[in-house]
């Protein structure tokens, strides 16, 4: 996979049918707000921070959940109300995509640590 060029963290806001949105892009060496101000990273080094630990961590989850598909091993019968779940071993096909994902999800992780090691003061 390539070097993270730009990622962005997109939040409810407190108030009703507002959202915090940032973006990062390392390239240009700019936080894009909201409302399109570029503001410089090196003066933003928090908003910086907030971005790169929630992509961490909402791509930390995907890898996990993603995993678990692929650790089933036999059909496994989960009640519910009103009935069963099945959770089912992926087909090898299956098997592949869940493997190539968790490995692009863990290469984008490393990338994003190394980037949070670099934005800690």
């Amino acid at each position: 996979m390539g070097k993270i060029v730009e990622i962005e963290w997109i939040e409810d806001d407190s108030v009703e049918g507002d959202e915090k949105k940032l973006t990062v892009n390392f390239k240009k060496g700019l936080l894009i707000t909201w409302n399109g101000r570029e503001l410089p990273l090196d003066d933003n080094k928090t908003d910086v921070l907030w971005v790169i630990e929630n992509n961490i961590t909402d791509k930390t989850e995907r890898m996990v959940k993603a995993q678990s598909k692929i650790n089933i091993t036999e059909v496994t019968r989960i009640p519910i109300k009103n009935g069963y779940k099945l959770l089912e071993p992926l087909n090898e096909q299956q098997m592949e995509k869940f493997v190539d994902r968790v490995g692009v999800l863990l290469d984008e992780i490393t990338q994003l640590n190394t980037l949070k090691e670099i934005y800690t003061d």
